[in-house]
């Protein structure tokens, strides 16, 4: 499986990254915090300000320190860059400018969640529903600890908690579709996962994780389409790069396998699975003339970047 360790989609959903069985459980991703700023900003916030640097944010804070929007807007210029640690005391500074504030404490819980303070941050999710236990962000936000953790049921029960409170939540359905193709009840991902395109039909996250069920209900075809579309929609977007390279080898046609994977490289270079993907696309090509050393010395590559890369390490074998 490829990792999704780069992505084109969302930016902070908390751990958001969809889980690849057997490729480490969790990354960054996802809206999570900068849809709660904007929650925040309709709430009476002023438009942000427009600092360049960490700097620039704290002479600002240091005006006004006891300015609620001031500290969102801190934090939002913090989560953007990926610096979360360094968001979490502008949002634990917010919280106490406005304790009965549930987007402060579900914005808290987000940044310790990504800076990977678990257990603070489901204190903060904890106060969040107690404030508000109707926010479905709530169940978002505790669902992917329980994802941490690997409670897979506990985390699908707290996702299908939070879609009772909003049905149309986007996080929320490709969360819990994500975490039912991990559990391997492909059918059941498709169901909410479609709902997630019709919701966001220009989502390319949404598409790539459709693509990801179809894939394990063994609907080769319709999980190649998917990422076809979440290319077109995002073309930067790696994984769906890889994820189509491989759909095009399995479908036998490996001229079309090495166009993507050659740009998934291009995209992130130090993916090793993207290699031995390349190289199974040259070694299984009888049209190649040299496929046997090209898919070697790919298969070499991709075991430099990781020695554990198990996929490589068989392919090598089967070339050798």
């Amino acid at each position: 499986m490829m990792s999704r360790n780069e992505r084109g989609g969302r930016t902070c959903i908390m751990f958001g990254k969809p889980v690849k069985g057997g490729r480490g459980l969790l990354a960054s991703g996802g809206k999570g915090l900068l849809a709660l700023l904007l929650a925040a900003t309709a709430l009476g916030a002023q438009p942000p300000l427009a600092p360049t640097t960490p700097q620039e944010v704290e002479q600002y804070v240091k005006r006004q320190p006891h300015n609620y929007e001031l500290r969102w807007q801190a934090a939002s210029f913090y989560m953007r860059q990926g610096l979360y640690a360094a968001a979490i005391p502008h949002l634990q500074a917010a919280t106490k400018l406005r304790p009965k504030e549930v987007f402060a404490w579900i914005g808290l819980g987000d940044a310790q969640a990504l800076a990977r303070k678990l257990k603070e941050a489901r204190l903060s999710y904890e106060r969040a529903r107690a404030l508000a236990p109707k926010e479905p962000l709530v169940y978002r936000g505790l669902g992917q600890l329980y994802l941490h953790e690997k409670q897979f049921e506990k985390a699908k029960q707290t996702f299908l908690k939070g879609l009772q409170l909003s049905p149309d939540s986007l996080d929320l359905l490709l969360s819990l579709g994500n975490l039912l193709v991990v559990m391997n009840d492909a059918p059941l991902a498709i169901k909410y996962l479609k709902r997630a395109v019709e919701l966001a039909p220009d989502d390319a996250e949404a598409h790539h994780l459709l693509g990801e069920a179809y894939e394990r209900n063994r609907h080769l075809n319709a999980a190649l389409k998917e990422n076809l579309i979440a290319i077109q929609l995002n073309p930067s977007y790696t994984e769906a790069y890889g994820r189509v390279g491989l759909y095009y080898i399995k479908l036998t046609r490996y001229p079309e396998a090495r166009k993507y994977l050659e740009k998934a490289i291009a995209l992130n270079p130090a993916e090793s699975h993207y290699y031995w993907a390349l190289g199974d696309a040259y070694f299984y090509d009888l049209s190649v003339p040299d496929r046997y050393d090209k898919a070697i010395a790919l298969y070499t590559k991709a075991l430099r970047l990781d020695p554990n890369n198990t996929n490589a390490l068989y392919s090598m074998g089967m070339a050798l």
